[in-house]
């Protein structure tokens, strides 16, 4: 997923991550999307000059207007995938959800 997520979105990422994935893989890809969200966050910087905030497909309900740039909204995730309790590999693909949200609330974005 990080592979792909890199690919098309034109930039490097190297992961490395611990935690007790015995017991549960959720609280590292947390983590993961805490931290890659962050790093997002700095990168965008105040988004002046990026379109993230005024083109009508990006958050079509009122950007700009002494906020620096950045959107009036807070970080939100739409979520609608039916994807369940399956496993791709070692992979629970029910914790994408989990990610997505922390790396929504992490960039301060809304992923759709």
């Amino acid at each position: 997923m990080l592979t792909l997520f890199s690919r098309h979105g034109l930039f490097d990422v190297t992961v490395s991550a611990k935690g007790d994935i015995d017991v549960d893989y959720q609280p590292p890809r947390e983590d993961v999307g805490i931290c890659l969200g962050e790093a997002f966050r700095r990168a965008l910087g105040d988004m002046r000059g990026s379109g993230a905030t005024s083109r009508g497909g990006a958050d079509d309900r009122g950007a700009g207007g002494g906020d620096g740039g950045r959107s009036r909204h807070a970080p939100h995730l739409v979520y609608k995938l039916p994807l369940g309790n399956e496993k791709v590999g070692t992979f629970d693909v029910e914790l994408v959800e989990e990610f997505l949200r922390a790396f929504s609330q992490a960039s301060g974005t809304c992923v759709h």
